[in-house]
């Protein structure tokens, strides 16, 4: 593995890949049952950012995908980052 490879796991992102995934995807307007699909079902360390996102409220949706999607931010600013 080269330099930059598997940083993000080493500053602590670990179980909660599973989050950014299903975050960046929503983001970028993936269906989440194809999101979910693509886990494999396993999706136990999203489970919260995947009941809101199935929520009819917006405002439900939109705080919890703010939350994953800000541990994405917090991760790479550890990395040093600009």
């Amino acid at each position: 593995m080269g330099r930059g490879e598997g940083e993000l796991h080493s500053v602590g992102m670990g179980a909660r890949w599973e989050s950014a995934f299903v975050a960046v995807s929503a983001l970028l307007g993936e269906p989440l049952e194809c999101v979910l699909g693509e886990l494999g079902g396993g999706a136990v360390h999203a489970d919260r950012l995947i009941r809101a996102l199935r929520s009819p409220e917006r405002d439900t949706r939109v705080r919890e995908l703010a939350h994953g999607l800000s541990g994405i931010a917090m991760a790479l600013r550890a990395l040093g980052l600009p």
